[in-house]
């Protein structure tokens, strides 16, 4: 098969799978919430950033450095992988062991802390699927990603509703043990999987640990650098602001991250792609570039339009009435999404291109503007300043990638599909609007609200695709491209 088919066909079973993980994601988010309430959450979700912001410490960038050593040395692939794995394994150790220690010196809740000691498993777990992500995507085979995925969170919703129908704990800590019993089994699958591929194992090479290190240096200070920028509001909130003001913050940005994973599938499918041509072929390195900058383009400004005609029922949806302030903070944080889907391109172009330091930089600056406004603004308008810090702080981000990428390669990819994406989704927004006034969703039973809310969703979907076919922005000829066998 061509090539654009493979990365199409990969793109979407990874899309399917992760449409299927979002579900189980949503609907246990919905359980937790009306569960424990905004307080209860707030503890949640403290939890989950504060193990997110401390676990910078074991990452590394080691998938991604995977990732491109593997695509860039196929006959060391077993080498390169087992001394990876190993070092990520033994980092993800030390890391989650020491930061249930450090939530020691904060004046949280002894539950909240109980949570995040608990949570500390469940994140090991996860960290070191995470770095076998690379075996998948440069194989194309991201099927088996997402397989485990669907299994973790399916038993993770397991025994949610069975902690809830039981009413065994009304506390986070019982939710963290379920989270930590689906990422277990997330990683024991992706270690059946992967071994299928490249027959790893523990392997202790201390001079290319050495190496490997050298390389990691500018990746561990960029992702620290984008931790701190990603998650230092969610601390904040909980350190200045009622923990009810975190879970009013933290359920919008919980959708908001499970919609950026999409951009996460198809960039992590290409990086593989970008790094083996940058060196080979130019000119299929800048067309595999713009093309998936379009089709970024194309996938999330709907998502904003979208998301913003259906804020209301989404957000009551998932956290009833007690979360009603969230669905400003929701709309929010929807202008953020092209933003991020976009970053998530221009970071790994950089990367494949050899450029660490860069994104170092690039996210140092972030970090350092992410402080100082969540500083401002977080005291004065709680987390409606977080929200409008997290647009600010990816904005510049953006801007600074681009500028590093005209440096390096000379050229910028067109940005002419926006116009056509643009106008297709104010389309489907006034058709979503219509519908909206004319037929609101208020139904008081459950599951004539989801039907009602999913067929919007799908008439936002057509209309958006007949409309963007209409303008030029997909034609017969994309379409039969992206599934014509190669000659």
């Amino acid at each position: 098969m061509s090539l654009s088919s493979r990365v199409a066909k990969n793109t979407i079973v990874q899309i399917f799978g992760k449409i299927a993980s979002v579900v189980l994601a949503l609907i246990a988010i919905a359980l937790i919430t009306r569960y424990l309430g905004t307080d209860g959450f707030g503890e949640y979700t403290t939890a989950l950033a504060f193990l997110s912001f401390f676990g910078i410490l074991a990452d590394m960038g080691l998938c991604t450095i995977l990732a491109r050593e593997i695509s860039q040395d196929e006959k060391n692939k077993e080498r390169i992988t087992s001394n990876i794995f190993t070092l990520r394994l033994i980092a993800d150790i030390v890391t989650f062991t020491l930061v249930p220690l450090i939530a020691l010196g904060f004046n949280y809740s002894s539950n909240l802390k109980q949570t995040i000691a608990i949570g500390a498993l469940a994140f090991l777990f996860v960290s070191s699927a995470q770095v076998l992500q690379a075996i998948f995507q440069k194989e194309l085979r991201v099927d088996k990603i997402a397989i485990a995925e669907v299994a973790g969170k399916t038993l993770f919703l397991i025994l949610a509703i069975l902690i809830i129908k039981f009413s065994w704990d009304n506390t986070s800590r019982s939710f963290m043990i379920a989270m930590t019993c689906g990422n277990a089994l997330l990683l024991f699958l992706f270690v059946l999987f992967a071994r299928k591929f490249i027959k790893f194992k523990f392997r202790f090479d201390f001079s290319y640990w050495k190496k490997i290190l050298v390389m990691a240096v500018p990746m561990s200070l960029a992702i620290v650098f984008n931790r701190i920028y990603f998650k230092f509001d969610a601390i904040l909130l909980s350190m200045l602001k009622p923990i009810a003001d975190v879970g009013i913050y933290g359920l919008p940005y919980k959708v908001l991250e499970v919609l950026i994973f999409t951009s996460a599938i198809f960039v992590g499918i290409i990086f593989p792609i970008l790094s083996k041509y940058l060196n080979e072929d130019q000119n299929k390195f800048r067309a595999i570039f713009s093309y998936s900058q379009d089709a970024l383009l194309i996938v999330s400004i709907p998502i904003l339009f979208g998301g913003f005609a259906l804020a209301e029922p989404i957000i009551l949806l998932l956290g009833g009435s007690e979360f009603i302030a969230s669905i400003a903070v929701f709309k929010i944080l929807l202008f953020a999404i092209i933003i991020m889907f976009l970053n998530a391109l221009v970071s790994h172009v950089i990367i494949s291109a050899g450029k660490e330091k860069s994104i170092a930089w690039i996210h140092g600056i972030g970090a350092f503007l992410s402080i100082v406004t969540n500083l401002i603004f977080i005291p004065l308008y709680t987390y409606i300043g977080a929200s409008v810090t997290t647009i600010f702080v990816e904005f510049v981000m953006l801007v600074l990638g681009y500028i590093i990428i005209k440096k390096t390669f000379g050229y910028i990819p067109s940005f002419r599909i926006a116009i056509k994406a643009l106008f297709s989704s104010l389309i489907m927004f006034a058709g979503l609007m219509f519908l909206m006034k004319t037929f609101p969703i208020v139904s008081p039973n459950i599951y004539i609200y989801i039907s009602q809310l999913l067929s919007y969703v799908l008439a936002g979907i057509i209309i958006y695709i007949v409309t963007l076919f209409a303008v030029g922005g997909i034609n017969k000829q994309m379409i039969t491209k992206l599934f014509a066998k190669s000659t």
